[in-house]
C-alpha cells in the first residue's frame, strides 16, 4: 500500500470509530409531530422511552383490535399504537381514512408516508376487514412484507407476486401493482368483483407518483379505475407539482378524496458541492449561498458562464475569450471532475457518511468499488469487520450460488454496489449491512431510490443526467430530489447532507436549478394495452368500455382541470383587455395635446441619453488605447517607472490616509510567481462584512462589462443629466513600470480590460501596497522621469501574478489590491519623491467635441419638456403609464404560462383503443361485428406480459404442445427478453430452433400490422436466450450459467423468473392443449430452483 493508501485508510478508521456506535441507534426513534409546513412541535408524553418491539406492537395491535369491537376506533387510539408522537400530516391522513374518503398524501421522500400505509391498515383491521397495500417492486414488495410481519404479525400479512403466493388469504396482503391491476379486471364497468377483493376496506398504493412513468404509469391509472367505489384508496406519493389534480380525478371516476400535502422534511437537506481540490477550491463545499436562495460565489468561475467568460490561464493554459464550444466545455469541466476516493475522504472528513452514491451504470457502479479498493480503502473498524464476516458466512449457508467473490473484499472493508446486475440475496445482504451502519458506501444505480429502506447520512450524486431511450438527459427535478431524499436518517441525524459531484456534462449551474426547481406535475401515461381490450370487453359493450377508457387522468387533465385553466385564462384575458385600453386611452385623448407632445420629447430625451452612452464608450476606448500605447512606449524607452495618476474612486478596500493622493510605482519585470499567502488572512484585514467578501470569480475571472466601463451602469440614464456637476473622483499618484501582457485571443469591440483579464498594469504604491488596473483608472501621464528607479525598488520583490490569492478586488472593478512586504514599504514611501512636478493632464480626444454637442442637445430636450404646460401632472401620468406597462407585460408572462399549462393537458384517446380492437379482429381474437371474444381472444386474455396477443400466437402453436421440458421452457424464456442484448455459448436444439422458426412468420404479420395501425407493443423472440433457458432448464448449474453469458447475474436472475412466470401461466389459461398445461407446470418446477426460487 502506498503512503498516501496508507493515509486513506487511516483517516477513514480514525472517522468510523465513533460513527460505529451511532448507528446501533434505531431509526424509529425520535419522531415528533409537526406541521405541514412548519418546524416540528414537540408533544411531551413523559420520559418514557419505549422500544417499538415485536412483542410491545402485538399488544399494543391486540389492544386496539379489542377496543374496536366496543366502540369505533378514534384517532387517538390509533396514536396509542405508537410509542412516539405522529406528525401533523400523519394524523390529519388517518383522520380522513377513519371518516370513510380516499386521500392523496404528497410529502418529501423520508418524511415518513409509510407510517399513514400503517394506520390505513389498522384502520381496516380495527373495522374488523382487509388491506392490501400495492409497491411498484417486487424487492419492495418483499421489505414490506417483513416490516408489516413485525408490526402486524406473520399470520396476518401474505405476500403475491406472481409466481410466489405466500398467505393468500391473510388480512394485508402485499403486492405489486400489476398483480392488483390484473386482480381489479373484473370489476371494471360494473362486472362481478374479485372474490379476493370481497373483504378489502383499503387499500394503499406507495409510490403512486409512478403514474407518470412512460412505461408503467398506465398500471395506477388503470387500478384506481378499475377499483370498485367501496373500497378506500390511499395513494402516498412524493412531493409532486399537481397532488390536487390526482385527488380531484380520483373524485371524479373513484369517490370522495382529500388532499394532505407536507413540504416538512423531519431531517433538513444540506447542499453541497464537489470537485477535484485546487487553490481555487477546497474540493467540498456549499452549493448555495447563506440564505439559501442562490449558487454559492465561490462557484460562479465553473458555472457555464464562468468557463466562457474566462480569459486568462489559472492553471496550465486555462480559458479562452468568448463562449465555449460544446467540447472545449467539457474539456474544462473534466478538469474539475473528482476522483472517488477524493470524494470519499472528503465526506469521512465531513463526517457525512454512511452515503448512497447514486451512479446511472451498473459498470460504474462497480468500477468505483474498485478505485476505492485500489486507493486503499477501509471504512471500518476491527469489530465491525468482524460483524460483517458473522453475516457473510450466515448469508453464504443458504445462498451459496448468490455469493460475489470478487465483492467480498469490499463489502469486508465497508464499500459495497447495488444495481439491478446483482442478485436480489446479494442485494438483500447489502441493504441489511447498510441498515446496521457496517457499509458506509454503497454504490447504487436510481432504482435504490425507488424506496429500499436505505437511509443514509448522505446522497451523493455522480452525475446529472442519465441515459434513456432517446439519449442523454437531465435529471428532472422528482427524480432529483427522490434520490437526494435518501439523506438524512430520521431519529439521529439532525440534517441530512446531498452532494452534487462534478461531471465533465454538469456544473454546479444545473445543480443549483435542479435544487430551485420546482416539483414536476404527474402527467397521465395511459395507455391501451391487447389484455386490457380483452378484459374490457368481456361481457360489456362497446359504449361501457369507452366510458372506462374515457376516465383515464389524461382526459381529466384534458376536460375539467383544462376548463379551470381556461377560465383562469379568461380572467387574465379580461384584465389585459382592461389594461391596454387605459393605456390606448391616456395616448389618444384628444384634448390631450401637451401629453402627446411630452411622449415625443421623453422619447427623443431616451435616445439622446442613449447616443451621448455611446459616445462616452467610445471616448474611453479610443482614450484607453491612446494611454496604453504611450505607457508601453515610455517604459521601453526609459526602462523606469512611468508617474500616472489613478481613478480610486470610493474605494473601500484601500486604507484612507489624510492626503488625498498615493504614489504607485508599476514594474517592467514581466515574470509571474504564483503565490501561496492564506486568502482568509488577507481579507479579515479589511474589516469588512462577509457578504461584500470578493468570489473567486471575482479575484480572478474576467469582469463583467458594467465593471470595466462604467459608463454602461444601470444608474448611467440618471447621472448623466447632472455630468456637469459631478463631484471628481479621488486620485492616487502612480509611477508605471510594468505592463502585462495581454492574453493570446483575438481583440473585441471593447478596448477596455478585455485582453486584460486582470488589469494591465502593476504598481507599487506608496501606502504600501501592490495594485494592478485598467487603463481606463489613469486619469494623468508624467511628462518626465521620476527618482526612482527600477532597481530602488528590487526590496519590494516582484508584484503578484494574476492568479495569486493576494489580490483583493476594490471600487467596484477594475482595480485590486495586494500587500507588500514590510521591507518593500521603505520603497513605496519614495515614490512621491518628484512626483508633483511630472503630471500633466490627459490630452481629450477629439471626440470630446461631439460630447459637448450632445449634452447641450439633451439640456435644450429638457427645457422644451419643461416649458410644457402642467408637466408635474405629465410626469404623474407617465409614471402611471410605466406602471400599466409593467403590469401588462407581467400579465401577459401569465398569460403565456397558463397557455403552457393548457397544452401540457393530453389524454389517452378512444381512437388508440379502436385501433388495437381492429389488430385483434384481424388476428381472429374478437368477433368482427359483436367484438365478442373468440377462443383465442379468451386464451390471450387470460395471459399477463408486455404483448399478449403475441404470447397467445406463440403458446397456441401446434408444435409448442409437442416440446418436452427443457424445450418448453427454452422457448417460453425467448419470448421473455427485454431489449438488453444477450449472447452466450450455448446453441438451441433442434426442436427448439423448429418451434421458433415455426412462429417467426406470425411475428412479422403482427409487426406489419402493428407498424400499419400506429400501434407499439414490444415483440420478443430471441434463438439466444432461448438457448440459455433451455440448458439452465437441462440441469446447468448457475455458476456455469453465469460465466456462459454476457448477461449480468442480475440480468439472469430476472429472465428466468419472467420465463417462470409465463410457464406458471399457461395450466390456468382456457383452451390450451392439456399436454402442454402440463409440461409447464414441470418447466416452470425446473427452472424455478435455486438460486431463482430463494429470489422472493
Amino acid at each position: 500500500m502506498t503512503s498516501t493508501s496508507s493515509n486513506f485508510a487511516l483517516c477513514q478508521r480514525s472517522n468510523t470509530r465513533a460513527w460505529g456506535a451511532q448507528t446501533r441507534a434505531r431509526l424509529t426513534c425520535g419522531r415528533v409531530r409537526t406541521r405541514a409546513s412548519a418546524p416540528p412541535a414537540e408533544v411531551d408524553r413523559g420520559d418514557e422511552e419505549e422500544e417499538f418491539t415485536i412483542a410491545s406492537t402485538s399488544e399494543r395491535l391486540e389492544t386496539l383490535l379489542s377496543k374496536a369491537t366496543q366502540s369505533t376506533v378514534s384517532v387517538r387510539d390509533i396514536e396509542d399504537f405508537y410509542p412516539y408522537n405522529l406528525d401533523v400530516f400523519q394524523i390529519d391522513a388517518t383522520k380522513v381514512l377513519l371518516k370513510g374518503s380516499s386521500v392523496v398524501v404528497s410529502a418529501p421522500t423520508g418524511s415518513g408516508k409509510t407510517l399513514v400505509g400503517e394506520t390505513a391498515i389498522l384502520t381496516a383491521l380495527a373495522r374488523g376487514e382487509k388491506a392490501i397495500y400495492t409497491t411498484p417492486l417486487k424487492a419492495l414488495s418483499n421489505q414490506k412484507l417483513r416490516e408489516f410481519q413485525k408490526i402486524f404479525g406473520k399470520r396476518r400479512c401474505g405476500l403475491k407476486t406472481g409466481d410466489v403466493d405466500i398467505n393468500g388469504d391473510a388480512d394485508v396482503m402485499i403486492m405489486t401493482t400489476e398483480i392488483l391491476r390484473n386482480m381489479l379486471y373484473s370489476s371494471a364497468a360494473g362486472g362481478r368483483d374479485d372474490d379476493r377483493l370481497s373483504d378489502v376496506s383499503i387499500i394503499v398504493l406507495d409510490e403512486v407518483h409512478y403514474l407518470s412513468d412512460p412505461g408503467r404509469g398506465t398500471v395506477w391509472e388503470e387500478t384506481i379505475i378499475y377499483c370498485p367505489s367501496r373500497i378506500q384508496l390511499l395513494c402516498l406519493s412524493a412531493t409532486v407539482g399537481n397532488p390536487e389534480d390526482l385527488s380531484g380525478w380520483i373524485e371524479e371516476v373513484h369517490g370522495p378524496c382529500d388532499t394532505i400535502v407536507s413540504s416538512y422534511r423531519p431531517v433538513p437537506l444540506t447542499w453541497q458541492y464537489s470537485m477535484k481540490p485546487s487553490r481555487l477550491y477546497p474540493g467540498l463545499g456549499p452549493l448555495l449561498n447563506f440564505k439559501g436562495t442562490k449558487l454559492h460565489h465561490d462557484l460562479r468561475p465553473f458555472t457555464r458562464e464562468g468557463l466562457q467568460q474566462r480569459n486568462d490561464n489559472w492553471e496550465d493554459g486555462f480559458g479562452r475569450q468568448g463562449p465555449s464550444s460544446r467540447e472545449s466545455e467539457r474539456i474544462l469541466r473534466r478538469r474539475f471532475v473528482p476522483h472517488v476516493e477524493t470524494t470519499v475522504q472528503q465526506l469521512i472528513a465531513s463526517d457525512m457518511i454512511p452515503a448512497v452514491w447514486f451512479i446511472f451504470s451498473r459498470k460504474g457502479c462497480d468500477q468505483s468499488v474498485d478505485y476505492l479498493m485500489q486507493a486503499g480503502g477501509n471504512l471500518v473498524t476491527r469489530a465491525e469487520r468482524e460483524q460483517i464476516d458473522v453475516a457473510l458466512e450466515e448469508f453464504s449457508k443458504d445462498n451459496k450460488s448468490a455469493i460475489r467473490t470478487a465483492m467480498i473484499e469490499p463489502l469486508r472493508r465497508g464499500v459495497a454496489s447495488h444495481h439491478a446486475g446483482l442478485l436480489p440475496a446479494w442485494k438483500g445482504l447489502v441493504e441489511k449491512l447498510f441498515q446496521r451502519g457496517l457499509i458506509k458506501v454503497v454504490f447504487a444505480t436510481e432504482t435504490l431510490a425507488a424506496g429500499v429502506n436505505m437511509p443514509a447520512r448522505c446522497s451523493v450524486l455522480s452525475a446529472l443526467s442519465k441515459r434513456d431511450d432517446q439519449g442523454p438527459r437531465l435529471l428532472t427535478s422528482n427524480e432529483f430530489m427522490q434520490m437526494a431524499g435518501r439523506a438524512g436518517r430520521r431519529g439521529f441525524d439532525t440534517v441530512g447532507h446531498v452532494v452534487c459531484c462534478q461531471s465533465p456534462f454538469e456544473g454546479p449551474d444545473e445543480a443549483f436549478e435542479l435544487v430551485i426547481s420546482p416539483p414536476e406535475n404527474l402527467k397521465s401515461q395511459f395507455s391501451i394495452s391487447y389484455g386490457m381490450v380483452l378484459n374490457l370487453l368481456q361481457g360489456r359493450s362497446l359504449k361501457q368500455v369507452q366510458g372506462i377508457v374515457e376516465r383515464s387522468f389524461g382526459n381529466y387533465l384534458g376536460g375539467k382541470a383544462r376548463s379551470v385553466r381556461e377560465r383562469e385564462l379568461h380572467r387574465v384575458d379580461v384584465q389585459i383587455g382592461k389594461l391596454a385600453k387605459q393605456i390606448e386611452d391616456t395616448n389618444d385623448d384628444e384634448d390631450a395635446a401637451d401629453w402627446k407632445r411630452f411622449v415625443k420629447l421623453d422619447e427623443r430625451l431616451k435616445e439622446e441619453k442613449r447616443l451621448l452612452k455611446i459616445l462616452f464608450r467610445q471616448e474611453a476606448e479610443m482614450q484607453a488605447i491612446e494611454i496604453r500605447e504611450t505607457i508601453q512606449n515610455r517604459l521601453k524607452q526609459s526602462g523606469g517607472p512611468v508617474v500616472v495618476n489613478i481613478d480610486v474612486g470610493d474605494n473601500t478596500l484601500i486604507r484612507r490616509k489624510e492626503r488625498r493622493s498615493a504614489t504607485i510605482a508599476l514594474f517592467e519585470d514581466d515574470l509571474l510567481k504564483v503565490e501561496g499567502q492564506d486568502f482568509a488572512g488577507e481579507w479579515r484585514l479589511q474589516d469588512i462584512d462577509s457578504d461584500d467578501a470578493p468570489s473567486l470569480d471575482e479575484l480572478f475571472g474576467d469582469e463583467s462589462e458594467d465593471d470595466k466601463q462604467r459608463s454602461d451602469s444601470d444608474d448611467f440614464m440618471q447621472s448623466v443629466d447632472d455630468m456637469a456637476d459631478v463631484t471628481p473622483r479621488r486620485l492616487i499618484t502612480a509611477a508605471i513600470v510594468e505592463a502585462v501582457p495581454s492574453s493570446k485571443i483575438a481583440p473585441t469591440a471593447s478596448a477596455i480590460g478585455k485582453p486584460y483579464p486582470m488589469g494591465e498594469f502593476s504598481a507599487l504604491g506608496s501606502d504600501g501596497a501592490w495594485y494592478r488596473f485598467y487603463s481606463d483608472r489613469i486619469k494623468s501621464i508624467g511628462v518626465g522621469t521620476t527618482a526612482l528607479r527600477s532597481e530602488d525598488i528590487a526590496d519590494a520583490g516582484s508584484p503578484p501574478s494574476s492568479s495569486s490569492l493576494r489580490w483583493i478586488r476594490a471600487s467596484g472593478g477594475g482595480l485590486w489590491k495586494a500587500d507588500v512586504p514590510k521591507k518593500g514599504k521603505r520603497v513605496a514611501d519614495r515614490v512621491l519623491e518628484g512626483a508633483d512636478s511630472l503630471l500633466d493632464a490627459i490630452q481629450s480626444s477629439e471626440s470630446t467635441e461631439y460630447i459637448n454637442a450632445q449634452k447641450l442637445q439633451i439640456q435644450r430636450t429638457r427645457e422644451e419638456i419643461n416649458s410644457l404646460k402642467n408637466v408635474a401632472e405629465l410626469r404623474s401620468t407617465a409614471k402611471q403609464q410605466k406602471k400599466r406597462e409593467e403590469k401588462l407585460k407581467k400579465l401577459k408572462t401569465k398569460r403565456d404560462s397558463i397557455e403552457r399549462r393548457i397544452k401540457e393537458y393530453s389524454a389517452a384517446g378512444w381512437e388508440e383503443f379502436l385501433r388495437v380492437v381492429d389488430i385483434l379482429v384481424e388476428c381472429g381474437a374478437l368477433e368482427s361485428e359483436s367484438l365478442k371474444l373468440l377462443e383465442f381472444g379468451e386464451i390471450c386474455a387470460d395471459l399477463r406480459g408486455e404483448n399478449e396477443l403475441w404470447l397467445g400466437m406463440a403458446m397456441s402453436s401446434p408444435l409448442v404442445a409437442e416440446l418436452d421440458v427443457a424445450t418448453l421452457a427454452g422457448f417460453a424464456g425467448a419470448l421473455c427478453m427485454d431489449n438488453r442484448p444477450a449472447t452466450c455459448f450455448y446453441n438451441p436444439s433442434q426442436n427448439l430452433v423448429e418451434a421458433i422458426e415455426h412462429v417467426e412468420p406470425a411475428m412479422g404479420d403482427l409487426q406489419y400490422l402493428q407498424s400499419t395501425t400506429r400501434v407499439d407493443v414490444p415483440i420478443s423472440l430471441s434463438y439466444e436466450v432461448a438457448a440459455l433457458v433451455e440448458s439452465w432448464a437441462s440441469g446447468t448449474s448457475w455458476d456455469q450459467i453465469r460465466n456462459d453469458t454476457s448477461l449480468d447475474e442480475g440480468d439472469i436472475a430476472r429472465l428466468f423468473r419472467r420465463t417462470a412466470e409465463l410457464l406458471a401461466q399457461i395450466p390456468r389459461v382456457p383452451h390450451l392443449p392439456q399436454n402442454l398445461k402440463t409440461t409447464a407446470k414441470k418447466a416452470n418446477d425446473v427452472v424455478n430452483r435455486p438460486p431463482i426460487s430463494d429470489l422472493s
